[in-house]
């Protein structure tokens, strides 16, 4: 008798152990940190650390990169409110019923509060600290996230994915976004003769020099910036200058949209301007055809990498000759966006 009672006591000790080692462990269902209210700690590109609110279910993004890159990851429902420039992009309709805050550099704090948002987006510089003297007061974080530098753009992503409690997801479109940064760095390896390149924005003679991000995609495609000793970010470059360094390959940026278009006017436009400038049709890229016009949708913001591959084919297309910018471009648009694949991003 002693025997039995004795087994079944360790029998309920047994169970009782047992019990305490599965509620110990975590169920595959159990909660996340976002669902159960505590804040998540997030470190932002100004690298503040910061204690976003859980869960995240009302953001106002300032700029069409961070909407782009919310999008990308799925969460675009939670959005509120967007920047005008978002509203004017026929392919952004997922935001079209979306709160208008106004611009990127000077947005409506009136209409942002009105919205009544967890976080507001914006860009690291812009707008200015004044976005934070007048929504933290009122319960409103700001999170600064560029969403355009391609040194950066892995992190960030992972960094909103984490504010949402997507970290999945943000890591599937993290992967995606990297693919064609990955494959310009295996491509290229170690040059033993780099290209000297002349980037040009939308104005002429304007150009790209340390601290800009287009500066950063010239040397990460293996170019030599011909304004890399520049004291400012966008210098002012001299048509004798630009003759002087000679530069092999001429790249444009008129920021003009390429999306939906079915002819290039403005890019051919831009291009042909180009090459009538006393100090670019004397140059080596211009004798050799190596004159490039590009559309701002895939060489500013959110769609650096593309614009990257664009880059890369034309500074060494015996690397790239088989490599179509067009198709990681659709691929990413399709598996991300749900959009067909339209338009005219580059000339000739």
């Amino acid at each position: 008798m002693r025997k039995l009672a004795l087994a079944l006591v360790i029998a309920i000790i047994l169970v009782g152990l047992w019990g305490c080692a599965a509620a110990k462990k975590p169920s595959p269902t159990s909660p996340t940190l976002a669902e159960k209210g505590k804040p998540v700690k997030i470190v932002d590109s100004v690298g503040r650390v910061l204690e976003v609110p859980q869960p995240l279910k009302r953001i106002v993004v300032t700029n069409v990169d961070a909407a782009w890159t919310v999008w990308g990851i799925g969460a675009q429902d939670r959005v509120v409110g967007v920047p005008k420039y978002v509203l004017e992009k026929p392919y952004m309709k997922v935001y079209q019923a979306k709160g208008n805050v106004g611009s990127t550099f000077h947005p409506s704090y009136e209409k942002i509060m009105e919205l009544e948002p967890q976080v507001v987006l914006a860009y690291v510089k812009w707008p200015g600290h004044e976005l934070e003297e007048k929504l933290e007061p009122m319960g409103i974080k700001v999170v600064r996230l560029d969403f355009y530098n391609p040194g950066e753009m892995v992190r960030e992503i992972k960094t909103l994915g984490l504010m949402l409690g997507m970290e999945s997801e943000a890591e599937r479109y993290a992967d995606g976004w990297e693919e064609p940064i990955k494959l310009v760095r295996e491509r290229l390896g170690k040059l033993k003769e780099k290209v000297k390149v002349y980037y040009e924005g939308s104005k002429a003679w304007s150009s790209c020099g340390p601290g800009s991000g287009y500066h950063d995609l010239v040397i990460l495609a293996g170019g030599v910036n011909i304004a890399g000793s520049a004291p400012s970010a966008y210098p002012h470059l001299s048509p004798e200058y630009v003759l002087e360094a000679n530069p092999d390959v001429i790249v444009k940026d008129p920021y003009v949209p390429g999306y939906g278009k079915e002819e290039p006017e403005r890019l051919k436009e831009a291009y042909e301007e180009l090459l009538s400038r006393i100090g670019i049709k004397e140059t080596e890229a211009a004798k050799k055809g190596r004159v490039h016009v590009i559309a701002h949708d895939v060489i500013g913001g959110a769609f650096k990498n593309i614009g990257l591959l664009y880059l890369a084919k034309w500074f060494y297309p015996e690397r790239f000759e088989d490599i179509d910018p067009a198709f990681y471009h659709q691929k990413l648009l399709q598996d991300f966006f749900n959009l067909e694949y339209k338009g005219i991003f580059s000339y000739p």
